[in-house]
């Protein structure tokens, strides 16, 4: 902020983010630090400027600060790899997105689409827009118990990205 000859201006934080932490440099410039690097989500903090002489002109300001995580680095332990579309309501479903969604990480499920394939190589099911997997071909015939491959495609804000696994179909109770 340019000041005026005899203007002198303080700049302080007034309330503090809760995921991190503020340090203040020489020039006024805030510096935010997270607290837990694999954080994401938003954090804020609030400043407050005063005129040095003039205590009491005063103005404070809300900084909201978003903080995205690459959504594709997980490992692919990290994924899901089977389901059990057996009639018992658990696991009736794969659904790879999902993980993405509840990051944050993918706009709305028409970005994305779904391609499985059996280990010939033939592709099985696809749906885009995006809709996860019940165990079916596209013509809803129920596909054998076994392993496939899945191609996850999804458009993000900034690329789009390809996913790709092995996930498990077992009929059993």
């Amino acid at each position: 902020m340019p000041n005026e000859p005899g203007d002198e201006w303080q700049i302080s934080s007034a309330l503090m983010p809760t995921g991190g932490s503020l340090s203040q440099g020489s020039n006024g410039d805030f510096v935010f630090t997270l607290d837990n690097p694999d954080a994401y989500g938003q954090d804020s903090f609030t400043y407050k400027v005063c005129h040095e002489v003039c205590t009491t002109l005063c103005d404070t300001a809300n900084v909201l600060i978003s903080i995205e995580r690459d959504c594709f680095e997980e490992s692919e332990e990290e994924r899901v790899n089977v389901f059990t579309p057996n009639g018992d309501d658990i696991n009736p479903e794969f659904d790879p997105l999902e993980p993405y969604r509840l990051a944050g990480c993918v706009p709305s499920d028409n970005e994305a689409e779904l391609t499985v394939v059996n280990r010939w190589g033939e592709a099985v099911f696809r749906a885009a827009p995006y809709r996860a997997w019940d165990g079916t071909n596209n013509g809803g015939a129920k596909l054998p118990q076994g392993a496939y491959y899945y191609f996850l495609k999804v458009k993000t804000r900034e690329k789009t990205l390809v996913v790709k696994g092995a996930v498990n179909l077992i009929l059993d109770k």
